[in-house]
């Protein structure tokens, strides 16, 4: 091989290595960006974060089942720290888990429910354990329960849906009602059946999550 034929070979090795090196630094910063972008578009949503729906079924503890199905819609668009994780009117899956009907001897009514995700409309499905918020952080609803003041609790409904539902308050630190007669006593405690959970199509119910959930942000725009 001659000198010339030397240094050129020696300049198509530099070249390639350089090549190689500049190659290696791309693809370095594109992982690392993709990586970044991947950090910032996931977020961790803690047990205990709250969100607000709307029933789009009724349901009554009087003839609700375990297992029957329950859905609500976001009343408002769910964020969490500026983050939005869901858009009013996604959809909120849930379940009966609970159930007990009022029977007699004043004894009231029980619904306990839990949900297990919520869907957008452009359909993505989220994931998640949640309850109706109640001050014992059960989720379960008794019947004939009232209400103090409707912003303080976890459902609110207007005066006239409050007058007319006979809701037996879903909320917290509600006080329970067991009224007996002063004529009837005992014998009217006993015979006396108590209230039922009874939720009416659009009543608003404030809920809270159990278990955190792992979520991508959506735009403000979807």
């Amino acid at each position: 091989m001659t000198v010339q034929g030397g240094n050129l070979m020696k300049r198509i090795i530099i070249l390639t290595a350089l090549i190689l090196a500049s190659a290696g630094v791309v693809l370095a910063e594109q992982s690392y960006s993709q990586s970044n972008t991947l950090i910032n578009r996931v977020v961790t949503v803690p047990a205990g974060d709250e969100f607000r729906g709307i029933f789009m079924i009724p349901i009554s503890s009087q003839n609700a089942t375990v297992g029957q199905e329950v859905k609500l819609a976001l009343s408002q668009d769910y964020y969490y720290r500026g983050k939005k994780i869901a858009p009013v009117g996604s959809l909120i899956n849930g379940n009966v888990i609970e159930v007990s009907p009022a029977r007699h001897g004043s004894v009231n009514g029980k619904l306990t429910l839990r949900f297990s995700s919520i869907v957008t409309p452009a359909g993505q499905k989220i994931p998640i354990s949640a309850v109706v918020k109640t001050e014992d952080q059960t989720g379960t609803l008794l019947g004939d329960q009232k209400f103090g003041s409707p912003n303080e609790y976890s459902v609110n409904f207007d005066d006239e849906e409050r007058n007319s539902s006979h809701l037996a308050g879903l909320g917290k630190g509600l006080i329970m009602k067991n009224e007996v007669g002063s004529g009837g006593g005992l014998v009217k405690s006993i015979w006396d059946k108590g209230s039922e959970v009874e939720i009416p199509v659009n009543a608003k119910v404030e809920l809270v999550l159990t278990q955190p959930i792992t979520v991508s942000p959506l735009n403000d725009e979807d």
